[in-house]
């Protein structure tokens, strides 16, 4: 809960202002139906980082277990190797949106939407790291304590989840596996561009 509403918060804040400034240099545009727009946009925004976000975090968390749990290495790596070939297809087509936000932060026509890409694309980061303390924290403890099996222990019931399906794309985030299963993001087309002849005709 607390991963979602944080996540939610932070494309909030930030696709407001990505929005706002669209909003701005597009004001001469015809008014489109904003709701329905605005959470396709939130979607597709959560589909270029949340899978990949998840998939720094769990990778994380892999290189912590090596590292300190050698005995629990075999099943970490193999849940680890699985979970790719699972979600493989998913995160491709995540890699495709991400693409799609990092060329905004550095080619968009204004400056204001340059700068809101780039901050969702820094608080990202942020949450990266935030959410990794979180799973790593009692491993921590345990091995500040000098308690291996005790890190041993949480690495492999860690990874038993993963290896159950709790971290699949698919189970974390149903709205956002549906989009990526639908392909790549289409080309955006700004609402200024001009109608194909042929079109324009029929």
């Amino acid at each position: 809960m607390y991963r979602l509403k944080t996540i939610q918060i932070m494309l909030a804040t930030a696709l407001a202002t990505l929005l706002l400034a669209g909003c701005s240099r597009e004001a001469q545009a015809p008014a489109a139906p904003s709701s329905q727009a605005d959470v396709r946009s939130e979607l597709e925004v959560s589909a270029g980082l949340v899978p990949l976000m998840d998939e720094a975090v769990l990778h994380n968390t892999v290189e912590f277990c090596i590292e300190h749990a050698p005995q629990a290495r075999k099943t970490v790596e193999a849940a680890w190797s699985l979970w790719h070939d699972r979600n493989a297809g998913r995160l491709a087509v995540a890699q495709n949106y991400r693409q799609r936000l990092e060329d905004s932060a550095a080619n968009a026509p204004t400056e204001s939407e340059r700068q809101a890409s780039q901050a969702l694309l820094d608080q990202n980061a942020t949450l990266i790291e935030s959410f990794t303390n979180q799973q790593l924290d009692v491993m921590r403890v345990a091995l500040d304590h000098e308690q291996p099996e005790a890190v041993e222990q949480l690495c492999t019931e860690q990874f038993a989840k993963v290896n159950a399906g709790e971290w699949d794309i698919g189970q974390r985030d149903p709205e956002i596996a549906a989009l990526l299963d639908a392909g790549p993001p289409k080309p955006h087309v700004p609402a200024s561009a001009p109608v194909p002849a042929e079109s324009s005709q029929r």
